[in-house]
C-alpha cells in the first residue's frame, strides 16, 4: 500500500496527463479536479481507502490510539502539563517578534515584549520540564511499542482457530479486501448521477488511488518481503522511505544511474516541510491543529468538516456495495468525518515545520570571522549524538565592549536561552535566558561579534539536541526520514547510495516469498528478513499446488510503478480482470503497468466493471480478493473467493 505522498504524486502526474490529452472529456476531468473549490476533494479521493486508517474509536483501533498518545504529548493534559506544541508556538511567536525588533533596533517594541520575556525567564523552563518529564516520555515510548504489536490485522489474530469473520475486522482491513473494484465503481456512478462536482472530483481521485494501490502494493510487498497482513509495521516504515524517495525525486527532477542519483540525496527536497496537509484543506474550513488535538485528547466530538451531502453520497455508494453484508463497526458518517480530520492532523504533524520541522544542519552556515569553536560544542560528533557539557551561563559584562557600539539590548541571549530550553537543556537555557534579560536591562554597550559567534555555535548545539527527537520519530515509522539517509537508512551515518536500494527498490522474484518475522523479533521491523537467521517462512501455497506466490517481477525504483514508460499499460491494465484467484497463472501472473497510465485508462473508461483486486496485494501479484477457507496459520493455506 503506497503512502499518501506517493498517491498525491500519482494524482498530480495523472492531472498533467489529462490536461495535455487530446480528448476533451479527459481535459474536462482535469479542469474539474483542478478547480479551486474541488481540488482538495480530488486529493482526498487520492488518499483512497487509506482514510479508513482512522475510522473506529481509538480503543478499537490501536493505530488511532498511537496517534492519540502523540497528540496528548503535543497538546498537554489540560492540567499541569501545558504540552509541547503550545510551548513551541509561544516561543516561536516570541522569537519572531524579538528578532524583528532587534533587526530594527526598536527598543520600544522590545519593551512591549516584557511580559513574555518575564514568562521565559521565570516559568518556561519549568513548563517544558513537565512536558519533557523523562518518566512520562518513557511511558509514551512503552505504550506506543505495545500498540504497534496490537496493530496486527484482525484476520491474523488467531493462531489455532479459523480466521475471524469480516464483520470483526477493522474498517481499514475490510475496505482493502472486500469488493474493492465495485466500491470504486459505485463512487463514480453515484458522483456522476449526483452532479455534485466536489464529489465527482473525489470519485475521480479515488480511481487514481485504486490504480496506485493495485500497481504499487505488490511493489512495496517485494521490498518488505511480505504483504501488510504479515508485517504491518514494516510496511508503514518502508512506505515512509518510499514516500521520501518519490517526493524528492519528482520535486528535484533527479534521475538514477543504477543506484546513484544524479543529484545527491542530501540535496533532495524533504517531506518535513512539504505542507501536504494543505492539499486536503476544504475551502472555507478553518483547521486548528491544537483544537483538534485537545478534542481527541478529551474525547469530545470533532467539528463537522465534510458536509452532509458529501457524506450522504459516500454512504450511498458504500451501502450500494456492502449493504447486504455484515460490516464492521466504525462505518458511520461521523467516523468518516473524523477520519478526514485526523488524516489532516497527521499530515500536518509529519509535513509541516510547526512541530518538528526539518532541523537544517548548521554546517550549511558560515561562522563569523574570529569565531572559535567553544568547548561545549563538538562538530565531530555524528548528527543527533548529543554534545558535551551544556553551555556556560553568560556573565554580566561578557557581551559588552568599550568601542563605539550603539546602545543595544542583550535580548538575543534570551532568544538563545529559549532555544536551549526548547532543545532540552532546561537548566542551562534558563540561566542564559536570565542573563540575557539582565543584560537587556543593564548593558550600555554590546559586543555584536561575540553575540554573532555564540549564535552560530548555539545553532550547532540546538541541532544536536533536536536531531534525536526527529530521527526517533522517523525510525519508529511515524514520520518521514531525511532523504540524506537514503544513503544508509540503517546506520544513518555513512553516505552510501547503494544502501538506499534496501528500502525503496523492489525485488524481482524473491525466493520464499512471503516471509514473516519470528514473534521474538516482532519489533525488528527495520530488519531485512533475507539476513535474519530466525526468519520463519510462510509458504502460502495452494492446496495440492507447490508453486510459490510472487511479490513482483522487476527490480526497480518507485518511479517504475508510478509512471515509467518502460512499464507500460500493455495488456495488463488494472481494469482487465480474469479468472479467480490470479490473473494469468500462478506460476507467471501478469504484472500491472504503471499507475498513471492505469489511472488515465480508468478515467477514460468510466462505467466499466472494475475487478475486485486485493488492494494490499496479498498472497502475491495480481490476486483478486479472497477469504481464508480454514485457519490463517494453516499449512498449506487454503482460500476461497470472496463471497
Amino acid at each position: 500500500m503506497p503512502g499518501i505522498p506517493t498517491h498525491f504524486r500519482i494524482l498530480e502526474l495523472t492531472l498533467e496527463r489529462l490536461k495535455s490529452s487530446n480528448d476533451p472529456k479527459l481535459q474536462a476531468m482535469h479542469d474539474l479536479m483542478a478547480k479551486k473549490d474541488n481540488r482538495a476533494f480530488a486529493y482526498l479521493g487520492a488518499i483512497g481507502p487509506t482514510l479508513t486508517d482512522f475510522m473506529a474509536a481509538a480503543e478499537e483501533n490501536p493505530y488511532m490510539e498511537i496517534w492519540r498518545i502523540i497528540f496528548l504529548f503535543l497538546s498537554g493534559d489540560g492540567q499541569a502539563d501545558p504540552g509541547f506544541y503550545p510551548l513551541r508556538q509561544r516561543f516561536t511567536d516570541y522569537l519572531e517578534k524579538a528578532s524583528a525588533a532587534i533587526a530594527a533596533q526598536d527598543l520600544d517594541a522590545l519593551k512591549d515584549l516584557d511580559s513574555e520575556t518575564q514568562y521565559f525567564k521565570n516559568d518556561f523552563g519549568a513548563d517544558l520540564k513537565k512536558t519533557l518529564d523523562p518518566t512520562k516520555l518513557e511511558k509514551i515510548y512503552q505504550d506506543v511499542w505495545g500498540l504497534i504489536k496490537k496493530c496486527k490485522p484482525i484476520v491474523m489474530s488467531t493462531l489455532l482457530g479459523p480466521a475471524p469473520p469480516a464483520q470483526k475486522w477493522r474498517p481499514r482491513e475490510f475496505i482493502f479486501w472486500k469488493k474493492t473494484g465495485k466500491f470504486a465503481q459505485a463512487l463514480v456512478e453515484v458522483a456522476e448521477k449526483s452532479g455534485h462536482d466536489q464529489f465527482r472530483a473525489y470519485a475521480y481521485g479515488y480511481l487514481t488511488s485504486y490504480a496506485g494501490k493495485v500497481c504499487g502494493s505488490p511493489f512495496i510487498n517485494s521490498i518488505v518481503w511480505a504483504p501488510y497482513r504479515l508485517h504491518w509495521w514494516r510496511h508503514r516504515w518502508i512506505n515512509n522511505w518510499v514516500d521520501t524517495w518519490v517526493y524528492g525525486k519528482y520535486e528535484s527532477g533527479a534521475t538514477m544511474n543504477k543506484d546513484t542519483p544524479s543529484l545527491p540525496y542530501a540535496q533532495w527536497p524533504k517531506l518535513c516541510d512539504a505542507d501536504l496537509h494543505q492539499n486536503i484543506e476544504i475551502p472555507g474550513e478553518k483547521m486548528d491543529p491544537l483544537a483538534l488535538m485537545i478534542a481527541i485528547r478529551d474525547q469530545t466530538p470533532l467539528p463537522s468538516a465534510l458536509d452532509k451531502q458529501f457524506l450522504d453520497l459516500w454512504f450511498q455508494a458504500f451501502n450500494q456495495v456492502y449493504g447486504a453484508m455484515d460490516i464492521p463497526s466504525g462505518f458511520t458518517a461521523q467516523a468518516l468525518n473524523d477520519a478526514y480530520l485526523v488524516t489532516w492532523l497527521v499530515l500536518w504533524f509529519q509535513t509541516s515545520n510547526e512541530v518538528l520541522g526539518c532541523n537544517p544542519p548548521p554546517s550549511q552556515l558560515v561562522p563569523p570571522s574570529d569565531c572559535n569553536q567553544p568547548s561545549w560544542v563538538d562538530t565531530s560528533l555524528p548528527p543527533g549524538s548529543g554534545t558535551g557539557s551544556p553551555p556556560p551561563t553568560p556573565e554580566p559584562g561578557a557581551y559588552t565592549q568599550t568601542s563605539t557600539a550603539k546602545k543595544v539590548t542583550g535580548i538575543i541571549l534570551a532568544i538563545l536561552g529559549g532555544l536551549a530550553i526548547l532543545g532540552g537543556a532546561v537548566a542551562a537555557g534558563g540561566a542564559a535566558l536570565a542573563a540575557g534579560i539582565w543584560l537587556a536591562t543593564h548593558a550600555e554597550e554590546v559586543d555584536w561579534n561575540k553575540l554573532a559567534c555564540d549564535a552560530f555555535w548555539w545553532r550547532w548545539y540546538i541541532y544536536d539536541l533536536m536531531e534525536p527527537l526527529i530521527q526517533g520519530f522517523a525510525k519508529s515509522g511515524l514520520t518521514y526520514p531525511n532523504p540524506y539517509f537514503l544513503g544508509d537508512p540503517l546506520t544513518e551515518q555513512t553516505y552510501d547510495p547503494a544502501k538506499g536500494a534496501k528500502v525503496v527498490k523492489s525485488r524481482s522474484a524473491v525466493k520464499e516469498y512471503p516471509a514473516i518475522w519470528s514473534p521474538l523479533l516482532i519489533w525488528d521491523f527495520t530488519a531485512d528478513p533475507q539476513y535474519n537467521p530466525l526468519v520463519k517462512i510462510e509458504k502460502l501455497k495452494f492446496q495440492n499446488n507447490l508453486v510459490e506466490t510472487k511479490g513482483y517481477l522487476h527490480s526497480a525504483y518507485p518511479d517504475f510503478f508510478i509512471a515509467d514508460q518502460n512499464n507500460p499499460l500493455g495488456n495488463a491494465g488494472v481494469r482487465v480482470g480474469g479468472a479467480w484467484p490470479v490473473r494469468g497463472n500462478i506460476a507467471e501472473p501478469l504484472q500491472f503497468g504503471n499507475a498513471v497510465d492505469n489511472a488515465v485508462d480508468l478515467l477514460a473508461n468510466l462505467g466499466v466493471n472494475l475487478p475486485d483486486w486485493n488492494l494490499d496485494g496479498d498472497r502475491g501479484l495480481a490476486y483478486f480478493t479472497w477469504i481464508f477457507k480454514s485457519k490463517p496459520h494453516a499449512s498449506p493455506i487454503e482460500i476461497d473467493p470472496e463471497p
